[in-house]
């Protein structure tokens, strides 16, 4: 592992990290002609390919990855045969469309690098600027005049330019998570969150005033 991902550090602990990816490559080379030869162009390119790519999408440790990329091709094995046979087709390419299959749902459903993951993350950092973004807006105006326009869902609209939708959308998760809370039809901020508001906010409020002063 070393070798590979970090070989100045190996070099440094006395391993020979040159000697270790020359074996690894030699290996690989004797495997591909092996492979080439008793499976075909294919269902190799397919199997090196596929299985890990799978894991990768799974799990970033490198002991899992290998695992999980053995079971992958291993199941695919097992279920291109049967399939290739029920269908008359060729085994080979159907081992190597299952393995794809196996790719295609890590890349859909996977827990981290997968496609729902991502969007989901990209969903909750939405919401989290969101909510920053109105609780910045309600601390800046809660002791002003214009707190009764602002801070209020059709201040969001007016000033911020949220569609109404989205305005909805974070008035609720706002609420939900307790940073807000509505007074009439003025939104205020929680205490809890009027605090980190603060903490965020006054330096560079401050800084503003500094330069205003001089």
């Amino acid at each position: 592992k070393l070798a590979t991902f970090d070989p100045d550090l190996a070099q440094a602990l006395g391993l020979r990290p040159r000697l270790v990816l020359n074996l690894l490559l030699a290996l690989t080379s004797a495997t591909a002609v092996a492979a080439f030869d008793a499976v075909g162009a294919i269902l190799f390119i397919a199997f090196v390919v596929a299985p890990p790519a799978a894991a990768l999408m799974l799990t970033d440790r490198l002991g899992l990855v290998i695992g999980i990329a053995a079971l992958v091709s291993t199941g695919s094995a097992l279920a291109g045969y049967p399939l290739a046979v029920l269908w008359d087709v060729s085994i080979g390419a159907m081992m190597a469309v299952v393995a794809g299959a196996a790719f295609g749902i890590a890349f859909v459903a996977g827990p981290r690098h997968g496609l729902i993951a991502q969007e989901r993350a990209r969903k909750r950092l939405r919401d989290d600027h969101d909510c920053r973004a109105l609780a910045a807006h309600l601390w800046n105006h809660e002791a002003t005049a214009a707190a009764e326009v602002e801070n209020t869902p059709q201040g969001l609209v007016d000033h911020l330019r949220w569609r109404p939708r989205r305005a909805r959308r974070v008035i609720l998760q706002a609420l939900d998570r307790d940073l807000i809370a509505r007074e009439g039809n003025r939104l205020a901020l929680t205490p809890k969150r009027r605090s980190v508001a603060e903490g965020i906010l006054r330096p560079s409020r401050d800084a503003g005033v500094r330069c205003l002063r001089t």
